[in-house]
């Protein structure tokens, strides 16, 4: 009988494979996880729609974190139990920069994406490829005065463009209080609420199930699943994992293409 009761799993890169699919190999993991007793969740960058129904197809549990960690829902109902937002405002100012050193943004707001007119090409054109809700994107012409204009927050903001031009634009990002920014590869940066982030949403989710951290799970590849790692009882890399995630793994999975997620279950469930 292992001592974890909760594993908490990126998709992209993770749990799903080349193909955005979730494999057989890790379907059938997932649900023995779940059979003696490990609950394996979702814990994505993914907005909530599209998140759920990935944790559905895989046969994780209820619980699931998404929009980066911005959002805890349920990936079942759609019921929203947590948000962790930041002002529009900001988020236009972000996006204002990206734009400048020619990247493609989309903000998520209130489980759906607004896209800038430029994104929706990019996006649109790989829904097929990403198994993206094209049903939950919305383009907004003029996205920066549509975003100042409204009042409220959002949870997330997605930049995405040329390696180079992502990273210049990072260097020139405004320093914004209580906004952090990440990424999940080379061709993107993320913009989240200080106070969101999967590490943060898993232990309010475990402080809400009474479950000890050190009874948690993470697993994850990219820079934006590191306080995931580093808030878990024991983290898992992906062989095809960035070289700061492999550092921070206590043990390292196959890649995603190679049921790299079921390795690491069966790794733990006699732990």
């Amino acid at each position: 009988m292992s001592r974890f009761r909760l594993a908490a799993v990126d998709l992209d890169g993770t749990l799903l494979n080349r193909e955005k699919h979730v494999s057989p190999g890790n379907r059938a993991a997932v649900a023995e996880a779940r059979a003696q007793g490990l609950d394996v969740i979702v814990a994505s960058g993914r907005s909530l729609y599209e998140a759920a129904m990935f944790a559905r197809e895989a046969g994780c549990g209820p619980d699931l974190i998404c929009e980066g960690g911005a959002m805890v829902a349920d990936a079942y109902t759609h019921e929203i139990r947590k948000v962790w937002g930041f002002p529009a405002a900001q988020a236009a100012a972000l996006i204002r920069v990206a734009q400048a050193y020619g990247l493609t943004a989309m903000c998520y707001v209130d489980g759906a994406v607004w896209l800038t007119p430029t994104a929706e090409d990019v996006i649109f054109a790989g829904v097929n490829r990403f198994r993206a809700d094209r049903s939950r994107y919305h383009v907004h012409e003029a996205l920066v005065d549509d975003l100042e204009a409204r009042d409220g927050t959002v949870t997330k903001l997605l930049a995405c463009g040329a390696p180079e031009d992502v990273r210049r634009a990072r260097a020139a990002l405004p320093d914004l209080p209580g906004v952090q920014v990440t990424s999940s590869g080379t061709d993107n940066f993320e913009a989240l609420s200080a106070d969101a982030g999967k590490g943060n949403a898993l232990h309010w989710l475990c402080r809400a199930r009474g479950i000890d951290p050190a009874q948690t799970i993470a697993m994850g590849d990219a820079e934006n699943d590191l306080d995931l790692l580093h808030a878990a009882g024991a983290a898992v890399a992906m062989g095809n994992g960035a070289a700061c995630v492999r550092a921070a793994a206590d043990f390292i999975a196959p890649d995603n293409n190679a049921d790299g997620v079921a390795a690491a279950l069966h790794h733990f469930l006699t732990k």
